[in-house]
C-alpha cells in the first residue's frame, strides 16, 4: 500500500525539547495558558512546522521561547521520548527528539509570556510541579537511556483485538 491514507494509522506529532543543563540543575519554564499541563513546568519545545528540518525547530524554538540565539554546534540530541495519549481523540503519537545545551551565551528569559509565566534552574527531583514524563525522561537521560517510552501503551493482547 502507498500513501499515508491507511485506516490504522494514527496521526503523530514530532516536537523538539531544549534541554539547557546548568550543574545538576535545568532550565524549566512554567506552563501558562495553554491546553496541555498549564501551572506545570515543562522544557522550552514546539512542534516541527511544515517543511522545517527538525535541526532547525529546535533553534527557532530556543529562540522563541528562551531568547537565546543557540548554534547548531552547541545542540546535541541524546535521546529520543515515544509518547501515546490514547485518551485523545484521534489517538496520537508524540516523537520528542531532546536536546542537550550545556554551552551558550547570555541569560534564558520568558520569550513568550502569554504561554510562560516563570522560569528556574531545577533539579529533576525538584518538589515544583514538572511535568511527569519530561521528569522521567530526564532520569532516562542521568541513566544513559537514549530511547523511552511514556503512555498507556496497549498490550499485544489489546492489539491484536
Amino acid at each position: 500500500m502507498t500513501g499515508t491514507s491507511h485506516p490504522e494509522y494514527v496521526p503523530h506529532y514530532i516536537a523538539a525539547y531544549g534541554l539547557f543543563r546548568r550543574g545538576d540543575k535545568f532550565l524549566f519554564m512554567r506552563r501558562a495558558n495553554t491546553n496541555y499541563m498549564s501551572g506545570y513546568y515543562g522544557l522550552p519545545s514546539g512542534k516541527v512546522m511544515p517543511g522545517e528540518p527538525l535541526a532547525q525547530t529546535i533553534l527557532r524554538e530556543l529562540k522563541e521561547e528562551t531568547g537565546l540565539d543557540i548554534k547548531q554546534d552547541q545542540v546535541k540530541l541524546c535521546h529520543v521520548a515515544h509518547r501515546y495519549t490514547p485518551d485523545s481523540q484521534p489517538h496520537v503519537h508524540w516523537m520528542s527528539f531532546i536536546y542537550m545545551i550545556e554551552e551558550w551565551e547570555g541569560e534564558p528569559v520568558i520569550g513568550e509570556p502569554h504561554k510562560c509565566d516563570d522560569l528556574q534552574w531545577l533539579t529533576v527531583d525538584s518538589d515544583e510541579k514538572i511535568i511527569p514524563y519530561l521528569r522521567a525522561v530526564i532520569n532516562d537521560i542521568q541513566n544513559g537511556q537514549n530511547i523511552s517510552y511514556h503512555g498507556d501503551w496497549p498490550t499485544s493482547q489489546q492489539q491484536a483485538a
